[in-house]
């Protein structure tokens, strides 16, 4: 048995010079009338903007072993786990947030006959500006301005849990039966931040009004909308005034990136059996496994721009937590030495035999799961700074795969070309647009329609020769192959604008392999 408890602290990043800025959502602008958010900066060079500090981290972990009768061993541990905090760092600071300290590169106008970019002028005819500092009163605003969510260091926590069974079989066979779960919660993910977007029902009662792109410039524009008038100097359509940040989408400033918002949850359980034989010569080892994932995040992959959702509502982010997938996988491998050369059954007369023919190992690797879910399919209606819309699906609709051949010479978009319902993978007519100014019905993650299973087969070629009168000269001659069997994996066209909608148009797959030599001394 063993157990451990840890303690862990991330301090405040800190910038030299204290030469960060913040666009900081709980501040309000007076410029920017009652909409909070604006550009702020560090107090003193030695402060930070990630001021909470998460004084209860503590990781305790467990772990147990247990050997029930001779040929049995009984395994389990539990702990918690804290994710390392990442950075979008590619200028130094997050998302590059200096904003007032960046130099200018400003070209201007060398003469009323002469364009402002002449790039092949010498000397070169911009005018660089120096840094000038912070400027707390200005309304300016980057692209993509970055908000540092104060719990930044409040990390990701996770909690595991695995108890497994180990038996010896006779024979130098042995099964495995073992259970791993866990569950994440405070995980960073600034995309599942949902104030990029307004409320949907603001939004909905906007949309259906017909005033959502009328243009909003004064009080009495915005009346006409049936919109609040954000603040004095808005411009922009209808659907900038109702967002919760206008000011970033009236400068066409895209959106708030969000950064390290512990707002992501994941869940993960698998059931695994496995069994492996060693015996001589030959190695084996054979395992299925059933897992069912849940979670909200989209990735953990700190440098990234995205201040997007692919959730219909971004508000139920936490609903779309529960939504799970499943798999099934079946994995193995086998090791062979084959029976040539010396001390084995065939060709081991002489040394001549035993070099050509003997040492020769073959291996394959195998694996085979069920396809992944699909995901819901996009509706064709627009609707203008909102997240995605799905498109409804039919009452009853019986989703199953009903591709025969494909046929890479059909092409839908020449006119009068006949339909090819051999290359269909599902019935198009079960999707459809849902009525303008509603979402559709569709799930983000069908539970009983899958894409194609991925089956694969590898397999290898190896001998290994030592020579000399120390044999310290060796050769290794080596042969691989993946996709033994030249399976083919069909792509589907799921996007409802296109002709190919259903249908398969594309095809990737195919085996290959690659030869090797290497002789050491």
């Amino acid at each position: 048995m063993s157990a451990d408890l840890r303690w862990e602290l991330t301090r405040p990043l800190h910038v030299i010079g204290g030469k960060w800025s913040n666009f900081d959502t709980s501040v309000v602008n007076p410029a920017f009338g009652t909409s909070s958010g604006t550009v702020t900066w560090l107090p003193s060079a030695d402060s930070s903007f990630e001021t909470y500090t998460d004084w209860h981290q503590l990781a305790p972990k467990v772990g147990l072993a247990y050997q029930a009768t001779p040929k049995m061993v009984v395994r389990g541990s539990a702990g918690i786990t804290y994710v390392p905090l990442g950075w979008n760092g590619y200028s130094g600071v997050p998302y590059g947030s200096a904003v007032g300290y960046n130099a200018i590169n400003q070209i201007n106008q060398v003469s009323p006959q002469a364009a402002a970019f002449q790039w092949d002028d010498t000397p070169y005819p911009g005018n660089y500006i120096a840094p000038t500092g912070p400027q707390p009163g200005s309304t300016y605003i980057p692209w993509g301005p970055a908000e540092v969510d104060p719990k930044t260091r409040k990390l990701g926590m996770m909690e595991n849990w695995y108890a497994g069974l180990q038996y010896q079989l006779p024979a130098n066979t042995r099964f495995e039966v073992s259970y791993l779960g866990s569950s994440g919660r405070n995980l960073h993910d600034g995309t599942l931040n949902p104030t990029n977007f307004p409320t949907w029902s603001s939004y909905q009662k906007l949309l259906n009004s017909g005033h959502i792109w009328d243009w909003v410039s004064d009080q009495g524009s915005a009346s006409s909308a049936g919109v609040r008038y954000p603040y004095s100097g808005f411009g922009g359509p209808a659907y900038f005034a109702i967002n919760p940040y206008p000011q970033v989408q009236s400068c066409y400033c895209g959106g708030v990136l969000f950064t390290n918002s512990p707002l992501g949850q994941s869940g993960y359980n698998a059931l695994t059996f496995e069994g492996s034989k060693q015996r001589g010569f030959l190695s084996l080892d054979l395992s299925y496994t059933w897992a069912r994932s849940t979670g909200n995040t989209s990735s953990a992959f700190f440098d990234t721009w995205t201040f997007g959702q692919n959730f219909q509502d971004p508000y139920k982010y936490k609903q779309e937590a529960a939504v799970s997938q499943t798999n099934s996988t079946v994995k193995g491998f086998v090791a062979y030495t084959l029976p040539f050369g010396h001390n084995r059954r065939f060709l081991s007369s002489n040394r001549v035999e035993d070099f050509l023919f003997g040492g020769w190992k073959l291996g394959t690797i195998v694996s085979y799961g069920n396809a992944g879910q699909m995901g819901a399919i996009g509706s064709r209606n627009y609707y203008p700074g909102w997240s995605a819309v799905y498109a409804n699906v039919a009452s009853g609709a019986k989703l199953k795969n009903t591709f025969k051949r494909y046929d890479p010479s059909w092409n839908p978009t020449v006119p009068g070309t006949a339909a090819d319902p051999a290359s269909l993978f599902f019935d198009p007519t079960v999707f459809s647009d849902p009525n303008y100014g509603e979402l559709g019905n569709s799930p983000r993650i069908f539970p009983n329609w899958r894409g194609w299973a991925a089956p694969n087969e590898s397999g290898s070629l190896l001998k290994k020769t030592s020579f000399g009168r120390e044999r310290q000269y060796t050769v290794t001659l080596r042969a691989e192959f993946f996709d033994l069997f030249n399976r083919h994996y069909y792509s589907v066209n799921t996007s409802m604008s296109s002709a190919y909608f259903g249908h398969v148009n594309g095809v990737s797959g195919n085996r290959t392999g690659q030869l090797g030599a290497r002789f050491e001394w």
